[in-house]
């Protein structure tokens, strides 16, 4: 089962603010220590197209959807510490391989959309 220790998100949450200084970022634990969730709060420049508060990020296409330039980098930079150092990495299992913890993206969120500061 995927998991992750409350001190690696810490280190993660560190690493976070020391890549992406000019941002506002959280990341949380999810779905009892399966996962984390970064979330962009809020930034130097609008990274949603305007009239857009939010946006969950399909992290496995960040490449193939229409992100680019300052959009581009900060995603590719928040997936990059997210998804590193997972405990014991990808494991085969009976049903397949299952990665050491989940992965999910934010721009902003439902209850408070990015700001351009």
């Amino acid at each position: 089962m995927p998991y992750i220790a409350t001190e690696e998100v810490r280190a993660k949450r560190k690493a976070l603010k020391e890549a992406l200084p000019e941002y506002k970022v959280g990341i949380t634990r999810t779905g009892r220590g399966t996962g984390v969730c970064v979330t962009i709060k809020a930034g130097p420049v609008p990274l949603l197209p305007e009239g857009e508060k939010y946006r969950q990020v399909n992290h496995y296409g960040i490449d193939e959807h229409n992100y680019e330039g300052e959009t581009l980098r900060v995603l590719k930079k928040a997936l990059e510490i997210a998804e590193a150092g997972a405990t014991g990495g990808w494991r085969d299992v009976d049903y397949g391989y299952i990665p050491g913890h989940y992965v999910a993206i934010e721009i902003g969120n439902w209850e408070r959309p990015y700001v351009v500061r």
